[in-house]
């Protein structure tokens, strides 16, 4: 076990993606004084809310590992316009593969130390805290534990929902010492296989449901007390209202990790193979209409070569022993995120990113319409936006945090594949 999954390194870690050049926003500052909050000393889980400044790392907080954190991000090439900080790592986290902030500010984080063993109960969601103010995390808190492959989590009613398969579980803490006391199974029938295609992106959505994709696994899914009304989600996404008990199919899943929304409610996904995917409309209005390879799910780059699209990686890459033919292209897609955070310079707002755990980057791309889909068009020729020379650098996912920085979540092992594959 220790050989397939690499054992555990020094770099497990999440980093903030921040703007590169500080200045002070005056929109930001003038909203900040119409609120009657003291510029610069409001704060939301211990961060200030300074979205455009660049923060100097605090080694200090970690002395003993400073000079490894230091060169593990000294492997990094980032977009010039950017800066790369160092948020937290081991020992505050471990296998980290989702992180949500609440309402509250506070940052969630949920580990899979288990990967890819789906009878493995060792998952777990931890809080972490900024208790000095140096915007590094320094406080690790163990919010609930458990979990056989918990991968998704999302902030609600005071407290978070987490899909832990079968179940969708409430969790929430109701004697304020950053435990979940509360457990609750809201929805269940979901399938445990291959863990790496286990239901994953929950996202509130702007028409008040909550989105879910698929992963491939599926399941069917019913509500606790009502097992015969049961909803076979197949190879779709979908979307559900806890409140009312309601869940319905939204179109053919891209099959991937993670999900995301853009500002007007668009919804994308991604797979393996095919980092850039959109549901362009319900699935509920080509339901039943007797057509082949018909589909409402559109793959949006448009600089693929023969279905695979070439990124590039700078480090060493070792041979593919069981797919040679995709070296050098997407083929470990995972955790696509769109960037609305405001934080970031002109031409980055509204993009994509994706992470890429086999050649160890993250890539960009720029949206434009193409009628009634949109176009993802490579954001730059032959360099990606984030890439680095370590081997065990496993990015799996991000999430645009409160200061709008983009905070992004390291695996960090040397083998990531799953045995199946």
């Amino acid at each position: 076990m220790d050989a397939l999954l690499g054992g555990l390194h020094l770099a497990h870690l999440v980093a903030r993606i921040v703007k590169g050049f500080p200045r002070m926003d005056l929109q930001y500052k003038n909203t900040v004084k119409a609120r009657g909050l003291p510029t610069w000393k409001r704060s939301i889980g211990g961060f200030p809310l300074r979205p455009l400044a660049v923060f100097a790392l605090a080694w200090t907080a970690l002395p003993a590992a400073a000079a490894g954190a230091e060169a593990f991000l000294e492997s990094f090439v980032l977009h010039p316009d950017f800066q790369i900080e160092l948020a937290a790592m081991e020992p505050l986290v471990f296998d980290p593969v989702d992180m949500e902030f609440d309402e509250f500010g506070r940052a969630f984080v949920v580990e899979m130390p288990g990967y890819p063993f789906p009878a493995d109960e060792t998952g777990r969601v931890v809080i972490l805290e900024d208790t000095d103010g140096d915007h590094v995390f320094d406080k690790r808190t163990v919010y609930a534990e458990g979990f056989p492959v918990a991968a998704s989590i999302l902030p609600y009613k005071g407290g978070i929902l987490i899909v832990s398969p079968p179940d969708l579980i409430f969790l929430r803490d109701t004697d304020g010492d950053n435990k979940a006391d509360l457990r609750e199974v809201l929805l269940s029938g979901f399938e445990a296989g291959n863990t790496q295609h286990n239901i994953a992106g929950l996202s509130h959505a702007l028409d008040n449901w909550i989105y879910a994709a698929n992963g491939g696994n599926g399941g069917t899914a019913f509500w606790p007390g009502k097992p015969a009304e049961t909803t076979p989600l197949q190879r779709n996404d979908f979307r559900f209202d806890l409140d009312a008990q309601r869940i319905e199919l939204i179109g053919r899943s891209s099959g991937g990790f993670e999900a995301t929304f853009d500002d007007w409610g668009r919804f994308f996904g991604t797979h393996n193979l095919r980092p850039i995917s959109q549901i362009v409309f319900p699935g509920r209005y080509i339901e039943g209409v007797a057509l082949s390879g018909l589909s409402n799910l559109a793959t949006l780059p448009d600089y693929e070569e023969n279905g695979l699209v070439r990124i590039f990686s700078i480090g060493t890459q070792v041979a593919r022993v069981n797919h040679p033919d995709q070296s050098g292209y997407v083929s470990g897609a995972c955790g696509i995120t769109y960037y609305g955070g405001g934080a970031f310079p002109d031409g980055f707002e509204g993009n994509l990113f994706v992470c890429d755990v086999v050649l160890n980057l993250v890539h960009r791309a720029v949206l434009t319409e193409d009628g009634t889909v949109y176009r993802a068009s490579r954001a730059r020729e032959r360099v990606e936006f984030l890439a680095s020379t370590d081997r065990a650098f496993r990015p799996v996912n991000m999430t645009v945090g409160p200061d709008g920085a983009l905070y992004l979540l390291d695996m960090h092992r040397d083998v990531i594949e799953h045995p199946e594959w």
